[in-house]
């Protein structure tokens, strides 16, 4: 892997994101946070100060947290990004019962109504980010953070949203 660009959003590009996390998820939390696009279309956010960091003088492989690409003209929200966001997020939302919950987390699609990008739920917790079609959210968790055996939540260890 070699070093990143890191190009980070001007004002205008950071209200074009904004704009569309609004338009999708319903988002009224901050805007305060510095954004730049890494390879591949993705979106990352990392903590203010950074912008003054001359990047590409040093060996950087990664820096801040990856939270949305672009497909076509809808905002999709990682897993990270969907914890993220999801708090301040106001509607597109799929909530799974404990089923949908075990098999979201296997990677499985599950059941949802509706069409576009949506952030799944299960109880308080957010789970990820899908994509509804034709009854059916299709699962975007990558394979190394999927879990094979179903397990209860434990309310000390997961922090209500």
């Amino acid at each position: 892997m070699g070093n990143i660009t890191v190009e980070f959003l001007n004002s205008k590009q950071r209200k074009i994101f904004f704009q569309a996390l609004t338009k999708q998820y319903g988002y009224t939390g901050s805007t305060d946070y510095v954004l730049y696009k890494g390879g591949q279309d993705k979106y990352y956010v990392i903590s203010r100060g950074v912008e003054n960091i001359p990047f590409t003088e040093m060996r950087v492989r990664m820096a801040g947290l990856y939270v949305a690409s672009w497909k076509g003209d809808d905002l999709r929200l990682s897993m990270d990004g969907a914890m993220f966001f999801g708090a301040d997020c106001a509607n597109c939302f799929v909530e799974a019962d404990e089923e949908q919950k075990n098999a979201w987390m296997k990677g499985e699609d599950i059941p949802g109504e509706g069409h576009g990008h949506c952030i799944v739920t299960y109880k308080t917790y957010i789970l990820g980010c899908g994509s509804r079609s034709n009854g059916w959210v299709k699962n975007f968790v990558a394979k190394g953070r999927r879990i094979t055996e179903p397990h209860e939540t434990r309310e000390s260890r997961v922090p209500p949203i």
